[in-house]
């Protein structure tokens, strides 16, 4: 909720910014869910949890490619960078799992 009390609605998807930790090891870019108060507008960033459904995230994904240029530039001026087309794989990589298919898996290389 924002501060006028109002419901949050997801608008699109982000990625945290990569950092480096206390080991000095690069930290990945973690894909957050923007979302954006039905009533005063305000901008929230949330992390996403396990329990949240794929299918759902990626109808946000969908969303926020198709939101205005306007909406778009206004997040910007807050530092937001709405995920685009051009990020599907990182965004399907970091919901659904990496997906190495150069690699055989489990079934292709086990006789059952």
């Amino acid at each position: 909720m924002s501060s006028c009390n109002s419901g949050m609605r997801p608008i699109g998807l982000t990625i945290k910014i990569p950092r480096i930790d206390k080991w000095g090891m690069e930290v990945k870019g973690e894909i957050m869910i923007i979302h954006e108060c039905i009533s005063c507008g305000k901008i929230s960033i949330n992390r996403i949890l396990s329990q949240d459904d794929e299918k759902e995230i990626m109808k946000v994904f969908r969303y926020g490619i198709k939101l205005d240029d306007e909406k778009k530039k206004k997040l910007k001026n807050q530092n937001v960078k709405v995920l685009e087309e051009n990020d599907r794989e990182e965004v399907e990589k970091q919901i659904f799992g990496l997906k190495d298919t150069s690699k055989p898996n489990f079934f292709q290389t086990t006789k059952l």
